[in-house]
């Protein structure tokens, strides 16, 4: 039977939501350059609230990006990657992580 993989899936180190000044269980819309940037909500870092999802929906893996990562530099690029890490070793198999790197530090 074929895997169904949800290559659009997000989430958010706890730790980067406090360096932004976030409390976990707040909803929040960020805004950059007064624009609407991402709507934080729980879901973001609730992975077993996610894994949850996935089971409800058939999802059978999830590739896992951080939305507040794709501009990030270095040092935060380190943080979402040594999450990620973690996830995929706490749920094996069910969540696989793209590498965030800082591609707009000169």
């Amino acid at each position: 039977m074929p895997k169904v993989i949800d290559v659009q899936h997000h989430f958010v180190p706890l730790e980067l939501l406090a360096r932004r000044g976030i409390t976990p269980g707040e909803r929040r819309n960020l805004i950059e350059g007064g624009i609407p940037k991402l709507t934080l909500h729980d879901k973001l870092y609730d992975m077993d609230g996610q894994l949850g999802d996935m089971d409800r929906a058939g999802i059978d893996l999830a590739v896992l990006s951080c939305n507040l990562g794709w501009d990030a530099p270095l040092e935060e690029c380190r943080l979402i990657n040594d999450s990620l890490t973690e996830i995929q070793r706490r749920y094996p198999g069910r969540f696989t992580g793209l590498a965030h790197a800082p591609v707009l530090e000169a």
